[in-house]
């Protein structure tokens, strides 16, 4: 393994160890970034070790999982850090992600909520089906759910 940065010509550099150490993060997810071009390297060394500018770099990664704590995708990400590399900051942006997020949080308890009062609803009568509605089908309970498509 490429030894670390203590060693190397330009402290300002480092490999994808440096960067696990410094984030938590897992070769694999380091790579994987890569490869959808959240990061980049700036070079190689001889040896085919990646380097990368540790600053910059480690500030991405940071901002990748403090993005995803907010439940941002990788494309949403990827969309932010462009606005971000044109030295711009992505703040308007984020909030906009961020209303949409709650908007769609709203409507999933909304659309939850109804379907546990329809829940509740079928079970309540299913409580009050009799012995002999219990025919030779399948599941009587099910069958005689009454949906909208019915």
């Amino acid at each position: 393994m490429e030894s670390h940065n203590k060693s190397r010509i330009n402290p300002n550099l480092g490999t994808i160890g440096d960067l696990i150490e410094a984030t938590g993060l897992s070769r694999h997810t380091i790579h994987y970034y890569e490869k959808i071009e959240l990061i980049k390297p700036i070079e190689r060394t001889v040896s085919n070790y990646r380097l990368y500018e540790l600053e910059s770099t480690i500030k991405i990664l940071r901002f990748i999982k403090k993005s995803q704590v907010l439940h941002f995708s990788l494309t949403e990400i990827k969309n932010l850090l462009s606005i971000y590399h044109e030295h711009k900051k992505p703040c308007g942006e984020v909030r906009a992600l961020l209303k949409k997020k709650i908007t769609k949080v709203e409507d999933a308890i909304s659309d939850l909520r109804s379907q546990k009062e329809f829940l509740l609803k079928v079970n309540n009568e299913w409580d009050h089906l009799s012995e002999s509605s219990l025919n030779e089908s399948i599941c009587p309970l099910i069958e005689n759910v009454h949906s909208d498509e019915d």
